[in-house]
């Protein structure tokens, strides 16, 4: 049974165990809205047998709020017949995944859906909040800074090798704060099977964007530099040294925890992109940043939230690689505008209403008082 180890949890359970902040009367929903997590994430196109549908669907057909939280959906395809039975019995579906692209796929595949995705606002307030303290320190944009470019890869993916691989065809490893750990990969060498150790790797449209990288180089890399010299494992370390290193440099690759594999617009893999801390950090600390590898869609997110870009593409991104840019008017009239956005939208905020609860509700109307 494909949903074996799906669990179908109470709204005011969830609730009240991820956040702080007690809300009045949440138990009236129970009987309307329940929360979906752990949904199978089978490999991508291998579609998850029609009967383990049909009966999942059962179990939560009388709910009229269905929440599928934590949920990636890079492989959304094995289980987008269940969102399509879902929409089609009009039920409101809140989809809570940080891969925000897939909400364009969904508007193809099931027009005129009642499908509710979260957006970029709700993603940065959760991110930023471990960063909240940097609001109040004067960031000294003019100051002159360590490193030209910072560019940290804790694990190994396609867009990730991208990068690395063309930050050595340019001669942009040595001198700058660039980390690769080959983490957690602990036996390195020319035969690493890839599509083994992260499924990521198995697309042929992962074929298509790493046919000129040399994972020969890649596989037997570790660059770590001095600043990372602590256990990547340990989170609250992770932050304050990433931070560090972003205040320290004048340049940043984004690089998110997913990116498109796909440049066609019918391939759901072409939608799949996030927004995470890996975005806040340059922002917030005054880089300037270039996206990797090209991505309108990401792109366009930032730029309708009003933040502004700096480079056309890789080749202008090189081009352009120099304190001279850096210290420019222009680029540091863009530098304050996107830090000031974000601390106009976003900072401050020590407490925000979850993402499910703001669209719980929209959708019925009201406004849960706090006790």
């Amino acid at each position: 049974m494909s949903f074996e180890r799906t669990d179908i949890l109470k709204f005011s359970e969830v609730i009240n165990n991820d956040t702080y902040i007690r809300y009045k009367n949440l138990e009236k929903f129970d009987n309307k809205v329940v929360i979906i997590r752990k949904v199978p994430q089978f490999n991508y196109k291998r579609q998850i047998l029609k009967s383990h549908i049909e009966l999942f669907y059962e179990k939560i057909k009388n709910y009229e709020t269905i929440v599928f939280d934590d949920c990636e959906h890079i492989w959304i395809d094995s289980w987008i017949e269940l969102l399509i039975m879902l929409n089609k019995a009009d039920k409101n579906i809140i989809l809570t995944t940080f891969t925000i692209g897939i909400k364009f796929y969904l508007d193809k595949i099931i027009p005129n859906n009642k499908i509710h995705c979260n957006t970029i606002q709700s993603i940065f307030q959760n991110h930023l909040y471990p960063y909240a303290s940097a609001f109040y320190k004067p960031i000294g944009f003019l100051r002159k800074r360590e490193y030209l470019l910072k560019f940290f890869s804790y694990n190994r993916t396609p867009q990730r090798d991208y990068v690395v691989d063309f930050l050595l065809k340019n001669n942009l490893i040595e001198n700058n704060n660039i980390s690769f750990h080959n983490f957690p990969f602990e036996t390195l060498g020319d035969e690493l099977d890839l599509k083994t150790a992260n499924h990521s790797y198995c697309f042929y449209e992962a074929d298509e964007m790493l046919k000129n990288v040399d994972f020969k180089s890649l596989n037997n890399l570790r660059i770590i530099p001095k600043s990372e010299n602590f256990n990547i494992e340990n989170q609250s370390k992770q932050i304050e040294n990433n931070s560090d290193a972003s205040f320290n440099s004048y340049f940043e690759i984004i690089t998110e925890a997913q990116m498109p594999f796909s440049k066609d617009p019918s391939n759901s893999l072409h939608y799949t992109y996030s927004i995470t801390k890996r975005t806040l950090i340059p922002l917030l600390f005054g880089n300037v940043f270039h996206i990797m590898p090209e991505c309108k869609l990401f792109e366009n997110e930032l730029t309708n939230a009003g933040f502004q870009l700096f480079f056309k593409n890789d080749e202008d991104f090189l081009n352009n690689l120099n304190e001279d840019f850096y210290f420019n008017s222009e680029t540091q009239y863009k530098i304050h505008h996107n830090h000031n956005l974000l601390n106009e939208l976003y900072a401050g905020r020590t407490e925000y209403e979850m993402f499910i609860l703001q669209k719980i509700e929209e959708i019925y109307n009201i406004k849960f008082d706090t006790k």
